[in-house]
């Protein structure tokens, strides 16, 4: 019989496996450095649970409690501005077309849809290639390579090339981990599967199918109800609670999982629609769309050189190899899903972001593997962290930086972990835009730090005068300032009912930059008289040597209710008491565990409503000089770290100038712009009421200073995303100028870095 598949075959120097936004970021890094890739993906769709068949916003840090300007950059920022630019209101078709324009412009790359792979050949710890048939084409293609990147979620690659893995959940004793279970456990995190309905203006009946399954009231245990969150008006969508998978395999019992996750998808549907107590407000509710495959959380864990533990996160331990970072609650499903009846999850919140080594993501037997996305070397108990999607992005994106430094020096994975290169590795990612704790940017190569920098203005007087908000204090508030300096003063707008005293206390930052208070520095007291809108003057008698943190906590007073305001300014966030449920209390769905500190945002990052108490700061701050842009930090972290001008109207642009004693020679300029790390960023399912950032810089334009006066050498318009590279003439300069003309919205010009590297 004539065999009917065709054979196919590549050479790259980076073989990718898994199309989720790990492998895709992986993909696009490595073939951004100039190495020649190949990612091959098995379903005819990017994303992987962020992909249209699934529907996962990519979420990450922004889920722990205590983060605030949490938001992933590098290439995963890139993606997001791009589709919010787009796409704001978050549709799933505008989505996958991004996904799939990210990847298919890059000329090193070479995607492989519908192409499952099943087979490895290896020469001895070394992977030498794998092969894959494309589904419908009747074609096998098999694609060799030097390195190896397994994004796939289920590792196949690494199952195929040997390399050993973990699963269920490790015993408590076995890492000392403090939430780990007694005895170990063959357990995981289930599956879900999702739906979305929508109001379409009229009644809409609903005829479950035959094989749905049936559900009543009392089959919805442990807080999980398809009504817990729906409001009248809004979309319908099944929710993360619609878990299954207990007792089965992830990978080899996969389609069984999402057959039962099929038939339970509908049934809440059926019974929301046509039993629940609120079917009447579902009337007029259409099913738009239902996931067509379950989005899985775990599965294969593959052993590194190192296993990341969940005391790594809780101690936010420093890895002398960290190439990024994650951030998510400790996030531990019951292990029944949706037929367990203990509550579906509970959100233990960590300090704040913590490192994740290289050492994680290769594997420590097969040479030449690297891994990206939930199925690197980690306990399970610090999975239910790093398993997040914006996490894993930056994994990939790390790998592939990591693998296209391994290839001209002809390092290993675990050799390049203890070559020098690892630091130049380290500060390419920050190059690049990737945050790495503990780690700024410093490099030779950047020549922005030897010089002056001056700017047409800047901001110095910290302040939020406009109220349009109130805020009793019923209960204690604390609010977070940027001080650089002295500071004297800290006036705060309110209405106060009755004659009363308000007792404050001024405390410092945490010790580790995490953004709650430590230390305390000063306490006091003032009368307040009864009155409107007055403004409160309390002593602060401080002075602070470089740029930080300092947290005002106001005690209880009834009487007065503080002036709040929408307006947002980078360093300023509020605080309000928040609860403090225990694992033993039999906490609901969202309920969380946060020992480390009392307070909650005020600032609601998920829905985007933001309030921070009217105030003003004496004397001057240097928070925002123009020095800022060169200390190495991209974002805040122990201060703002970022140029902010005066308030203007662009009639005049706004500039901030470098300039060196000596004549320096350039190749590139790098521009890190402000995009609201403090937002919350969706990019599926969910509308943005805007398609940029106010605050990120439209219009600009790059000058240098060099023999023949200024010339101008890049000119921008319409920019929305926050890092943007710039190639110069390689010409000896004194001086670089960024003259910003317009920015979204914003009555100011905000700048967080300005990188010059040398030719």
């Amino acid at each position: 019989m004539k065999p009917v598949t065709r054979n196919a075959s590549l050479s790259a120097d980076v073989c990718i496996v898994g199309g989720g936004l790990a492998g895709c970021l992986a993909a696009v890094r490595a073939a951004r450095d100039g190495v020649t890739t190949v990612l091959v993906q098995d379903r005819p769709v990017l994303g992987g649970n962020a992909s249209k068949e699934i529907g996962v916003n990519p979420l990450g840090a922004g889920g722990g409690q205590n983060n605030c300007y949490f938001r992933e950059t590098g290439l995963l920022e890139e993606l997001l501005l791009d589709n919010l630019h787009r796409n704001p209101e978050g549709l799933l078709d505008y989505w996958d077309a991004t996904l799939l324009d990210f990847v298919h412009h890059e000329e090193n790359l070479t995607v492989l849809l519908n192409t499952v792979v099943d087979a490895a050949e290896c020469d001895g710890p070394r992977v030498v290639s794998v092969s894959g048939l494309t589904l419908g084409a009747e074609t096998r293609t098999t694609v060799t390579a030097r390195l190896f990147v397994d994004a796939s979620g289920d590792g196949v690659l690494g199952a195929l090339a040997g390399a050993p893995f973990r699963q269920g959940r490790e015993a408590r004793a076995e890492f000392g981990e403090p939430l780990a279970p007694e005895t170990p456990s063959a357990d995981t995190m289930g599956a879900s599967l999702s739906f979305w309905g929508r109001d379409l203006g009229h009644p809409v009946p609903f005829v479950a199918p035959s094989w749905a399954r049936p559900l009543q009231t009392e089959d919805f245990r442990g807080g999980r109800h398809p009504l817990l969150y729906f409001r009248p008006g809004g979309d319908f969508q099944g929710d993360w609670w619609m878990e299954l998978g207990a007792g089965l395999d992830h990978v080899y019992d996969a389609e069984t999982i999402r057959w039962e996750s099929l038939r339970l998808a509908y049934g809440v549907w059926d019974y929301a629609k046509n039993r629940s107590p609120r079917r009447e407000e579902l009337a007029n509710y259409a099913l738009l769309w239902v996931s067509t495959i379950a989005g899985k959380r775990e599965s294969r864990r593959f052993e590194g050189d190192y296993l990341l533990t969940e005391n790594d996160l809780l101690e936010q331990r420093a890895f002398p190899d960290v190439v990024a970072y994650g951030g998510w609650s400790l996030d531990d499903h019951a292990p029944g899903g949706f037929d367990d009846d203990a509550p579906g999850t509970v959100f233990f919140h960590l300090p704040g972001l913590y490192g994740i080594p290289l050492r994680c993501l290769y594997s420590r037997t097969v040479e030449n593997l690297f891994f990206a996305g939930r199925n690197v070397s980690v306990t399970h108990r610090a999975l239910s962290s790093t398993r997040l999607i914006s996490t894993c992005a930056l994994l990939g994106e790390a790998a592939g930086r990591a693998a296209s430094f391994c290839l001209p020096r002809d390092l290993t994975p675990r050799a390049l972990v203890a070559a020098p290169a690892r630091r130049d590795l380290q500060q390419s990612l920050l190059l690049d835009d990737l945050y790495l704790p503990g780690l700024p940017l410093d490099t030779p190569a950047n020549v922005a730090p030897l010089a002056t920098v001056s700017a047409s203005s800047s901001l110095a007087q910290v302040r939020l005068e406009s109220p349009d908000g109130a805020y009793p204090l019923a209960a204690s508030f604390l609010h977070m300032f940027p001080v650089s300096g002295a500071l004297e003063q800290i006036d705060l707008l309110a209405d106060c009912s009755a004659p009363t005293t308000l007792a404050y206390e001024l405390l410092a930052g945490d010790d580790r930059g995490n953004y709650f208070p430590g230390r305390s520095l000063y306490r006091g007291e003032i009368a307040v008289p009864a009155g409107p809108a007055q403004w409160l003057p309390l002593p602060a008698p401080l002075q602070w040597d470089q740029p930080g943190w300092v947290f005002l906590r106001l005690e209880a007073t009834p009487e007065l209710t503080l002036r709040t305001t929408s307006e947002k300014l980078v360093g300023v966030n509020s605080f309000s008491p928040g609860p403090q449920v225990l694992l033993s209390e039999g906490a609901r769905p969202y309920d969380f565990y946060n020992q480390y500190s009392p307070w909650v945002r005020l600032n609601d990052i998920w829905t985007t409503r933001h309030q921070s108490a009217c105030f003003r700061l004496s004397p001057a701050s240097e928070s925002y000089a123009p020095a800022q842009v060169v200390n190495g930090y991209a974002r805040p972290c122990h201060a703002p770290n970022l140029w902010i001008s005066e308030e203007t109207d662009f009639s005049t642009p706004e500039w901030l100038e470098l300039s060196w004693e000596e004549p320096v020679t350039l190749r590139e300029v790098r521009l890190t712009f402000d995009t609201d790390l403090d937002y919350f960023l969706r990019a599926i399912r969910a509308a943005t009421p805007f398609r940029h950032f106010r605050e990120c810089v439209r219009d600009y334009r790059l000058e240098l200073h060099a023999a023949d006066g200024w010339q101008e050498v890049a000119r921008v318009t319409d920019n929305h995303q926050r890092l943007r590279l710039h190639p110069v003439p390689a010409l000896p300069c004194t001086r670089l100028r960024v003259v910003i003309e317009a920015t979204h919205g914003l009555p100011q010009a905000r700048i967080y870095s300005v990188v010059a590297l040398r030719a």
